[in-house]
């Protein structure tokens, strides 16, 4: 029994060592990059060359030179660099289907680099087709700080734009890239009302929308009566004081801004103790600053009783 048990874990320690031991270090460590931008997610896998001692671009004579000016490069290393996006997107103003591309790129000495995206996700330089282009642009590289990795990363990110950079050594490439945002939320939010148009998470979640939006505010405004009509909430209410609010109508958002703070101080959560509460009580002050005082009233009543 002792031996078996001896065997076993023998056996368990040596499969152990062995699983550890068949791996070794990349030269080229492989990467990843997840970047949303709007509600368009873009993923990047690649691997990470270093310089080492090397000049990452030059002449394909230098022996030093790890990529030689105008030839195609994988734009990374080992397997090929994909990029897979969640819905079209554009490059430099020319749109790209979503999907999944490689990445490929051609380096130029002066002038513009051209970036590419090639439909063909496991090409590599030999095997790289221009007939599998999804989208080619050119972009000005720009001189950066070394980079001992090669390395890829997004910036300068708004609701619709970023720029995806790749770089190495001291050159980056930024592309600009931008997503149609606006139109892809609107799309959701008028497949969503199709689909179901009595939910109340559904008509609350559309008329936030057009809130946010700041247009087709008396659509909002019917939504959210909808979605109040199922039952009431401090969101709800809140939700169609800031419609009527953007309307002008602070009369009548006064009182549903004030059932809105009830409803949230009788049964607070943590959404309303932290976001909501002073959201809603700067509101009222909003809406009671824009509604003539009571001496204000008084006058007017007064003015019109002389002309009478």
């Amino acid at each position: 029994m002792k031996s078996s048990l001896f065997a076993a874990l023998s056996l368990g320690l040596l499969i152990g060592f062995q699983s550890h031991a068949q791996r070794t270090p990349s030269p080229s460590p492989a990467a990843s990059v997840t970047q949303t931008v709007g509600i368009t997610d873009f993923q990047v896998n690649y691997s990470r060359p270093g310089l080492k001692g090397r000049a990452a671009f030059g002449a394909a004579a230098d022996a030093q030179t790890v990529r030689p000016y105008g030839q195609v490069w994988r734009t990374g290393a080992n397997a090929a660099t994909t990029v897979k996006l969640s819905t079209d997107a554009s490059f430099e103003g020319q749109n790209l289907p979503a999907g999944t591309y490689s990445l490929f790129s051609i380096p130029a000495a002066s002038g513009n680099w051209t970036v590419i995206f090639n439909k063909d996700v496991n090409a590599t330089e030999q095997s790289y087709k221009p007939e599998d282009d999804a989208l080619r642009v050119n972009v000005a590289p720009q001189n950066h700080g070394k980079l001992e990795s090669f390395t890829i990363w997004f910036s300068d990110l708004t609701d619709s734009t970023a720029h995806f950079n790749f770089g190495w050594d001291q050159t980056m490439v930024a592309t600009k890239v931008a997503v149609k945002t606006s139109a892809l939320v609107e799309a959701g939010v008028a497949k969503s009302l199709a689909e179901k148009p009595e939910d109340p998470a559904v008509n609350q979640r559309a008329a936030n929308y057009y809130l946010s939006q700041g247009k087709d505010l008396q659509k909002g405004l019917t939504l959210i009566d909808k979605a109040l009509a199922a039952g009431e909430n401090y969101q709800k209410l809140w939700t169609k004081a800031q419609l009527l609010m953007k309307l002008s109508n602070f009369k009548e958002a006064l009182p549903v801004a004030q059932k809105a703070l009830a409803l949230g101080n009788a049964n607070p959560d943590n959404a309303f103790n932290v976001f909501f509460k002073g959201q809603i009580e700067n509101g009222l002050k909003d809406i009671q600053s824009k509604l003539p005082s009571v001496d204000e009233l008084k006058k007017k009543v007064s003015g019109k009783k002389k002309k009478a």
